[in-house]
């Protein structure tokens, strides 16, 4: 198959147009590896590894796309990759890649995640931990992180002024005590605080015990 053309791209990759007509894209680094030049017959083995090369420039392309958005975790990545039925083997080699050139770094994302949730959306550990779970972060990791984030007071002040809304909420709706103590409750828990912490905010702003008897 010869090459009709090689056409630079931007400063670090080239289109190289084939006699069928096909084109690839390419790093200049492998081309520079390869010598390719315009004109070259190239064997069919060199042409399926500069097709798989082109395969990895698009993951690569696709994983910068959604990196440049926000952070992500090496899974929540790989299984955005893998929707886009992007061979599985060459996601692998690229996220390989990222993580060597610190592009990825699920100890990092994890630390900022923890950091915006508590400061941010005033969310509690629990919930905290359980999203990042699902986004495929390890238990060790997220609790070593959550024991270096997290300050106990501070957790309790989130939640005692997220609390104080919810409740003024709650009264403009017009429930009673009752009523109003139990959606307290549950939405603190919804929002992952832990019991103790859930009961003493509360007791703080119903200025009673009465969930002392809560289990």
């Amino acid at each position: 198959m010869v090459i009709l053309k090689i056409v630079s791209k931007n400063e670090k990759n080239v289109v190289v147009t084939l006699e069928d007509g096909s084109v690839l894209f390419l790093s200049k680094d492998l081309i520079y590896e390869t010598g390719l030049r315009k004109g070259d017959d190239i064997s069919d083995e060199l042409r399926l590894q500069l097709i798989e090369e082109n395969q990895k420039y698009f993951i690569k392309q696709k994983s910068f796309d959604y990196l440049s958005r926000r952070l992500h975790s090496t899974n929540e990545l790989r299984t955005k990759l893998l929707q886009k039925k992007y061979d599985k083997r060459l996601i692998q080699i690229v996220l390989d890649e990222l993580q060597e050139k610190k592009y990825l770094n699920d100890a990092d994302f994890t630390e900022r995640f923890i950091t915006e949730r508590i400061y941010f959306k005033k969310s509690g550990s629990q919930k905290i931990k359980s999203e990042l779970l699902k986004k495929g972060i390890p238990l060790s990791l997220i609790e070593e992180k959550l024991r270096l984030v997290v300050d106990e007071n501070e957790s309790y002040e989130n939640a005692l002024s997220i609390g104080k809304k919810k409740m003024t909420s709650l009264i403009k709706r017009g429930f009673d005590d009752k009523r109003t103590r139990l959606k307290l409750f549950a939405y603190l828990v919804s929002k992952g605080y832990n019991f103790d912490t859930t009961k003493q905010v509360c007791n703080a702003l119903l200025k009673s015990d009465q969930f002392d008897d809560v289990e």
